[in-house]
């Protein structure tokens, strides 16, 4: 309080009026508000300098106070000439602390951004009419590292102070923030935990001091890392299938997400798959029904680090498109957060395309050699196959013995038997060609069949084997000349010789018969002996061929 510079102050007094109902303070020893204008003046004593204050017990205890109520301290000062002069401040008492709760990032989560880390404050008054609150002043954070202790200081998790590390935030109606640096998430560590406390300090000056986990406090965990994923089956590239092994083998692998032993785990149907197949420039790819040129991608769920496709198409849909080489890839998405809770999967690259053949034609194969019905000489038996696309697995051959003995008996590769015996044999060529080079004991006149059998790298047999028959045949066949007759002489006059003739014949149970004759006709008084060979004659052995077989004649001999 201050005079005129003409005045003297000679005292002042206070009074406490309660605002909302304007009852006045009177103090011991009734200490009490009583009704308007029956209040205690409170003299005031002047400390120094005009300044004047007033204390006793029960504003000492703060009896008149009631937390949430407004009051009116009204001050009248009165000079030595007797002139008065009031002035009221209004003030809200206020003891309840503010409360601060952090919104995002919520508790517990895996967290894969992070830009703000916001929340809302309350400063609640008691219940009922009349009772006020004064606000909040003041939202402060702290953000911890807990793998090492240090506190975020703003540019980095620098400070080992807890008291030095609060940081300020903006403070809203009823709400808070505080923006982290652009680059905040270069500075958190995959796989590791971080705390952040929220502390409210509202307009009397009353600072929070319980942080209730959940609503005060709360931990998160950093997962900016991809999971690890991989195709196992088909186990490797080039592996070659039937429909109906495909499916029984099925499409599967292994996803695990990263880095271990911290980490957000594999969200559900996380797992992506692509099953498509290539022709002439365009990919395919299965929709669940049919192949289409759309881009389609299946999701499924990872259990127990592993991933199991489970729409598959059936052996008609993968024969669909005829015999291909298929491909599959995966990428796996894990259960990261925002701040909110709404999912921000870490996603994985595609894995490369894992790539198989499936193939439900049969092979088909031949005997190539032996290549006639009659042999007589047989070291080596060769034939080809064709198993395109999945390439030639082996090709397995019968040696039976028809007839001359025709007991249809079976080599083994050492014997005969009555039982049906496969042989295997060498593949040459890519599977293209094969041979056996370990051949049955042939027997002179016997007939034999060779049955060839392939089977593809999808495990497609031959369904039709092919086979050859053949006889054996080592016996020679007989010739006799019937003209000239041995030892004669002949002239071109009176016994002359126009005409060569005689038989042959071929023997055995099963000959071949006699396919050519041929003569030799020597001139013995030539030294050297001299042949002729159909118009003269000279000194290399020529053969001349005779018509017919088993009646042969040769006239060209004049």
């Amino acid at each position: 309080a201050y005079d005129t510079p003409y005045g003297e102050l000679k005292d002042a007094n206070f009074r406490i009026i309660r605002n909302y109902d304007l009852a006045e303070w009177y103090g011991a020893p009734t200490s009490t508000f009583v009704a308007s204008g029956m209040g205690q003046d409170l003299t005031a004593s002047n400390i120094s300098g005009d300044i004047f204050t007033y204390s006793d017990a029960d504003l000492a205890g703060n009896i008149p106070w009631e937390n949430g109520r407004r009051y009116r301290i009204r001050m009248t000062a009165e000079d030595k000439a007797g002139h008065q002069t009031p002035d009221t401040k209004v003030i809200l008492y206020d003891t309840a602390r503010p409360t601060a709760t952090i919104v995002l990032p919520q508790n517990g989560l895996y967290i894969s951004q992070l830009a703000t880390i916001t929340g809302v404050w309350s400063d609640d008054p008691p219940p009922g009419a009349n009772y006020y609150a004064s606000g909040v002043s003041s939202v402060t954070i702290i953000f911890q590292r807990l793998s090492n202790g240090r506190y975020f200081d703003g540019t980095g998790f620098n400070n080992t102070s807890q008291a030095a590390s609060w940081l300020n935030c903006e403070v809203y109606s009823s709400s808070w923030s505080y923006v982290l640096p652009g680059d905040i998430m270069d500075r958190l560590n995959s796989g590791e935990s971080y705390a952040v406390w929220a502390k409210a300090k509202d307009v009397a000056g009353n600072e929070q001091q319980d942080f209730a986990a959940g609503v005060s406090s709360l931990t998160f965990t950093v997962d900016k890392t991809a999971p690890a994923i991989a195709v196992t089956q088909p186990a490797a590239n080039g592996g070659r299938y039937t429909s109906s092994a495909i499916n029984t083998a099925g499409i599967s692998g292994t996803a695990s997400d990263l880095p271990a032993g911290s980490n957000a785990g594999i969200t559900a149907e996380g797992i992506d798959i692509q099953l498509s197949y290539l022709d002439g420039g365009n990919t395919y790819y299965w929709n669940g029904s049919i192949w289409t040129l759309t881009e389609t991608t299946f999701n499924e769920s990872a259990g127990g680090g592993s991933w199991v496709f489970s729409d598959m198409p059936n052996s008609d849909q993968w024969g669909s498109p005829g015999d291909r080489n298929f491909r599959v890839r995966a990428r796996a998405r894990d259960d990261a957060r925002l701040g909110n809770n709404t999912l921000n999967s870490n996603t994985s690259g595609w894995t490369a395309f894992r790539t198989f053949i499936v193939d439900d034609t049969p092979p088909f194969s031949g005997v190539s050699v032996p290549s006639t019905t009659y042999v007589n000489s047989l070291a080596v038996i060769s034939g080809t196959a064709d198993a395109d696309l999945s390439g030639t697995q082996s090709v397995q051959i019968t040696i039976q013995r028809i007839a001359n003995p025709a007991d249809n008996y079976y080599w083994t590769g050492s014997s005969w038997t009555a039982n049906l015996s496969w042989i295997g044999t060498t593949l040459v060529g890519g599977g293209s060609g094969w041979y056996m080079d370990s051949v049955a004991s042939w027997v002179s006149d016997t007939k034999y069949r060779i049955t060839s059998k392939a089977t593809d790298n999808a495990g497609n047999p031959e369904e039709a084997p092919t086979y050859f028959d053949f006889v054996f045949d080592i016996t020679d066949p007989q010739v006799s000349i019937l003209a000239p007759q041995n030892a004669a002489f002949y002239n071109s006059t009176t016994k002359p010789l126009n005409t060569i003739s005689g038989t042959s014949a071929d023997s055995g149970g099963n000959p071949a018969g006699v396919s050519l004759v041929e003569l030799f006709i020597v001139d013995t008084s030539s030294s050297p002996a001299e042949y002729f060979n159909g118009t003269g004659f000279s000194t290399d052995a020529d053969f001349v061929v005779a018509s017919g077989t088993a009646n042969w004649t040769y006239s060209n001999i004049n």
